[in-house]
């Protein structure tokens, strides 16, 4: 009976607790909560651009990328570093203003930078040889030596002119401290130093009281066909011009800054000490030049440089890049004076 009891009471409370166990609710699970920024959508179509932010369009809008600047000339040389030391101050008896360097111009730049200058219009006549030439001489030398005879009507026809003789340091003055020139200035250059410009032209120079520019090769000076130092200072005693013209006549374009400054400063070093005058004009052997020859010839006071480039007008804006009127050895004298007027004013008979 006892056991009886026992079993009941255990079914009991075994139906009890299956009840309560069904009756309560299951626990809800929270989920982990991912922040709408690490959501990605499901892409259900082709995805159009990616835009570009607010904040970049605003960049973009108000920072214009710098243009690259195209050069008007190609540059043929590989340029040496910018020079660190400071130049020689320009000479106390020259004006102050020391010309802004340039660079290598085209064949067109008097048309094109010549109007943002202030110019004056002297011819500056570029002769070599006064002289024969020799039986075996080649084209360069026939272009280059003018006969004494044909020298002489030159001259003669100048003078018969009014023509006033005048050296490239008077042109200089006259374009940067307005110094007045003589009325019909020319200028007459000789290249080189060679001994037949000493012995044929400066004694007709003289007889027409004119006053010739030469411009000396240095190191070429003493060996065979040119003047010597001697000749040279009778040069100046006699009152001619005597300018640098480097020391053994090479190419200036394209070379190394220590080259430049041996054949640029040696030169002017030597005529100097040799003369006892100042140096302060230049011009390039065979015209070959850079802008780092003219940054050189700054360096150590040069004011101004002539070129082979045609032309009778000087400008302020291109001082180291002043042209001349060549002369060529077969030229007579109605061709050079052709060609004056044509450089002078357009025309041939003004």
């Amino acid at each position: 009976m006892r056991r009886l009891i026992a079993c009941v009471c255990i079914v009991s409370l075994l139906t009890g607790c299956g009840a309560a166990a069904a009756s309560a609710p299951l626990p809800t699970a929270t989920p982990t909560q991912i922040p709408a920024a690490l959501i990605v959508p499901l892409v259900t179509s082709t995805p159009t651009a990616t835009s570009t932010p607010a904040t970049m369009l605003v960049q973009l809008v108000t920072s214009t990328p710098t243009p690259t600047i195209t050069p008007t000339f190609t540059p043929t040389f590989t340029p040496e570093p910018t020079l660190t030391h400071t130049p020689t101050a320009t000479p106390t008896a020259r004006p102050n203003a020391t010309p802004t360097a340039t660079f290598t111009p085209e064949p067109d730049y008097v048309a094109t930078r010549v109007a943002r200058g202030r110019s004056i219009g002297v011819p500056i006549l570029m002769y070599h040889h006064i002289a024969v030439p020799p039986p075996n001489a080649d084209g360069i030398r026939l272009d280059l030596s003018v006969p004494p005879q044909r020298f002489e009507e030159m001259m003669a026809y100048f003078a018969g002119k009014g023509f006033h003789s005048v050296k490239i340091g008077d042109v200089y003055d006259a374009l940067y401290s307005n110094k007045p020139l003589p009325s019909n200035p020319i200028v007459f250059t000789f290249d080189d130093g060679y001994e037949d410009v000493y012995t044929n032209a400066l004694p007709i120079l003289q007889k027409y009281n004119f006053i010739g520019t030469f411009y000396i090769a240095t190191g070429l000076l003493e060996r065979p066909a040119y003047m010597t130092w001697a000749q040279v200072e009778a040069l100046a005693k006699a009152g001619m011009d005597v300018e640098s013209h480097s020391v053994t006549h090479p190419s200036l374009k394209a070379k190394p800054l220590n080259f430049l400054r041996t054949e640029i400063g040696e030169s002017k070093k030597a005529l100097e000490a040799r003369l006892g005058t100042k140096v302060y004009f230049f011009c390039y052997p065979s015209g070959q030049y850079d802008a780092m020859t003219i940054q050189v010839l700054q360096e150590f006071g040069y004011l101004s440089a002539t070129t082979t480039w045609g032309g009778a007008y000087e400008n302020s804006e291109v001082p180291f890049e002043w042209p001349r009127v060549r002369v060529h050895g077969d030229d007579r004298v109605s061709d050079l004076v052709g060609r004056i007027n044509l450089l002078m004013y357009g025309k041939q008979n003004p």
